[in-house]
């Protein structure tokens, strides 16, 4: 299975939280350390730096966003649980658009995969590649395609 990657980096809102939480952070452990005595203000410090770099790699997850192709069919991952295995006999048709996906299932449900266009301009080229992997699975399985 062939897997490709359309996470997102860390966004601009998501950094300066962090940077305030880091900084409120500091600040609650020299009050702690100060009015509650060395053990607690070092409790307080330590618990707030394990949850920090707990939570940076949590926002990673966030972002997340792949696209696993194989003989069994398609699994999609987005976000920190959101993810679905989809075998090629429940597709009905699959439409490409200028960076996103569409995967129409043989009960109706439509899969809207969008913002495949990761930063740098790989996303393009690495959706062609993604689209040629995935036309050649569909016309081995009589599945309908729509390019863009």
């Amino acid at each position: 299975m062939k897997t490709y990657d359309f996470s997102r980096d860390v966004s601009l809102f998501q950094r300066g939280l962090f940077i305030l939480w880091g900084f409120v952070q500091l600040l609650v452990g020299t009050v702690a350390f100060q009015r509650e005595g060395f053990m607690q203000g070092l409790g307080i410090l330590l618990f707030g730096t394990v949850a920090f770099c707990a939570a940076i790699f949590v926002v990673f997850r966030f972002n997340r966003q792949r696209i696993s192709v194989g003989d069994v069919g398609v699994v999609i991952e987005m976000g920190p649980a959101r993810s679905r295995a989809i075998a090629w006999g429940h597709i009905e048709r699959i439409i490409r658009g200028k960076h996103r996906l569409e995967i129409v299932l043989k009960s109706g449900d439509h899969l809207d995969l969008p913002g495949l266009d990761s930063p740098g301009g790989k996303g393009v080229a690495e959706l062609d590649v993604l689209w040629d992997q995935i036309r050649s699975y569909a016309l081995e399985r009589s599945i309908s395609l729509d390019p863009a």
